[in-house]
């Protein structure tokens, strides 16, 4: 049972990872939308 979990947890974490990270690009990119909008 714990083998079992830990390997159904292994994409579930990458994916949860994959997704932190996308999000992270994702706000960057509309922090600097926003800026760039500002300073213009």
């Amino acid at each position: 049972m714990g083998v079992r979990r830990a390997i159904a947890n292994a994409p579930a974490r990458l994916v949860i990872k994959t997704a932190e990270v996308t999000a992270k690009v994702t706000a960057e990119g509309v922090m600097n939308k926003k800026a760039g909008i500002n300073r213009t």
